[in-house]
């Protein structure tokens, strides 16, 4: 139903409470064994299976929900997102990008829609394998 409002600062676990019909199992037929409040149990709990989403890191987000996007010519593009999941570290994305898309990952101050960049990809410096991921 919902979750504790702090982290128990010496087991680093965050409260969950359930609704439980029949916890005490008295209704007739029940089985199994009473659940008493306060008692700590093995619980699934269900969520939505997302397909087609991106994977991208926290800080490739730009005002809550852009992200930038370099074109085949090399230039930066402003590409609004939907982001249906955040979490610290990353974000999920479910629509605004193409699998084909090389996404801006590094920090840049000032961005000017349209600027022209070089990528790593760009720079015989760089070696990427197949597989391997290459950041801007």
């Amino acid at each position: 139903m919902r979750t504790g409002s702090e982290f128990d600062p010496s087991t680093r676990m965050l409260p969950l409470f359930a609704r439980v019909e029949d916890p005490m199992r008295r209704q007739p037929g029940a089985e199994g064994t009473p659940l008493p409040m306060g008692l700590f149990v093995d619980a699934e709990i269900g969520g939505i299976h997302l397909q087609n989403v991106f994977i991208l890191p926290r800080s490739a987000v730009r005002d809550e929900d852009q992200v930038l996007v370099v074109d085949e010519d090399g230039r930066l593009r402003i590409r609004g997102v939907e982001i249906v999941r955040a979490e610290r570290e990353r974000v999920l994305v479910q629509s605004g990008l193409s699998p084909d898309d090389l996404v801006c990952v590094s920090q840049i101050e000032t961005v000017v829609d349209g600027m022209q960049v070089r990528t790593s990809l760009e720079n015989p410096a760089v070696s990427t394998d197949a597989g391997e991921e290459a950041e801007l």
